[in-house]
């Protein structure tokens, strides 16, 4: 469960009170019919009479070490056959077995009649019969066909990946200079595993004279080995009393639209206070391996509600979709 009380920044708890629920329902229900913003309120409500504490920023981002000379690796733990995910295999079955999988030999059914040239498969195993191996330095076996494992561990952005592409997206720290809504790298910590703890921060940039909104509905796009972990409260949504709705089940403060997409609606019950300028909120990932999984991308949609009033909108979205991209073994060219 994503926790709300950020070393000391945001609202903490994330539980209910459950005494004025219907109220506190009600409440959301009309704020969102009368922005014509939003459908409903999905049975959600915020932390109610939560402490609003002073948020300080990040930590710079601090570069990450990496090394630049990485041999492929068989990958075999626990594996006794199959694909060793450099082009080798982790062992053989027996006669009469078959390489299920998770790479454990076992015994082949008895109607299994089935031959390599019948499937058209040039590597792996089927029914007990070896159908080969993969050749390529950076090929594996999958599915019974030998598929080139792009490497881009050490090489600048735009070079060869080995399987006929190039090592891109570029790594890129913020999604623009100057666009409404800003999405940057504010802190960055590379862990001796290979994974990494990236934090990003979201600013809210208006045009002058432009008509602060109430409320909104943020939406990103997060794709790769990223897993978000924590969200904190900028400064702007304390000075103006917000935070972003709990999910009733989870107490999280976002909801899942797809396998990629968060969506975080920031509001209040308790005030109509507007929005300005300034950090409004904070996302702690954790990245994996992106030395074999390739780089964690991170992009604001734009839609056209995303703020409430309707006239808080009049902005031009502008490079806001631009992504985020979080890739250590992968530098810039100068």
């Amino acid at each position: 469960m994503v926790e709300t009380d950020w070393d000391g920044r945001g609202f903490s708890g994330g539980r209910w009170n459950t005494g004025n629920f219907g109220l506190r329902v009600g409440v959301c229900l009309a704020v969102f019919a009368l922005y014509a913003m939003m459908v409903g309120c999905n049975n959600t409500s915020p932390t109610a009479n939560a402490p609003l504490e002073n948020v300080q920023k990040p930590k710079q981002l601090s570069e990450p070490s990496i090394d630049a000379e990485q041999a492929c690796e068989p990958a075999c733990d626990g594996r006794e056959c199959g694909s060793d995910l450099c082009g080798g295999l982790c062992g053989e079955c027996a006669s009469q077995e078959i390489c299920a999988p998770g790479g454990v030999c076992e015994p082949a059914p008895e109607d299994c009649t089935a031959r390599c040239e019948d499937l058209g498969y040039e590597c792996g195993e089927v029914c007990g019969e070896t159908c080969g191996t993969c050749e390529g330095a950076q090929d594996h076996c999958l599915e019974g066909n030998c598929v080139c494992q792009p490497d881009c561990v050490g090489r600048t952005c735009g070079d060869a990946d080995g399987c006929g592409g190039t090592c891109t997206p570029c790594p890129v720290d913020f999604n623009c200079s100057d666009c409404a809504f800003k999405l940057s790298v504010v802190q960055q910590e590379q862990m001796e595993d290979g994974r990494s703890i990236a934090t990003l921060a979201l600013a809210f940039n208006p045009t002058g004279g432009s008509v602060l909104p109430v409320m909104a509905d943020l939406q990103m796009r997060v794709t790769g080995p990223a897993t978000l972990s924590r969200v904190g409260i900028g400064q702007a949504l304390l000075d103006a009393g917000k935070e972003p709705l709990t999910h009733p089940h989870t107490g999280a403060a976002y909801q899942r639209l797809d396998a990629e997409t968060y969506r975080f609606m920031v509001l209040s019950t308790q005030n109509t206070r507007t929005i300005g300028a300034g950090q409004w909120l904070f996302f702690k990932f954790e990245i994996g391996d992106t030395a074999t999984s390739g780089p964690a991308t991170f992009g604001l949609l734009a839609h056209p509600h995303i703020l409430a009033p309707m006239e808080a909108n009049l902005f031009e979205p502008g490079e806001m979709e631009n992504a985020v991209v979080i890739w250590p073994e992968v530098s810039n060219a100068e």
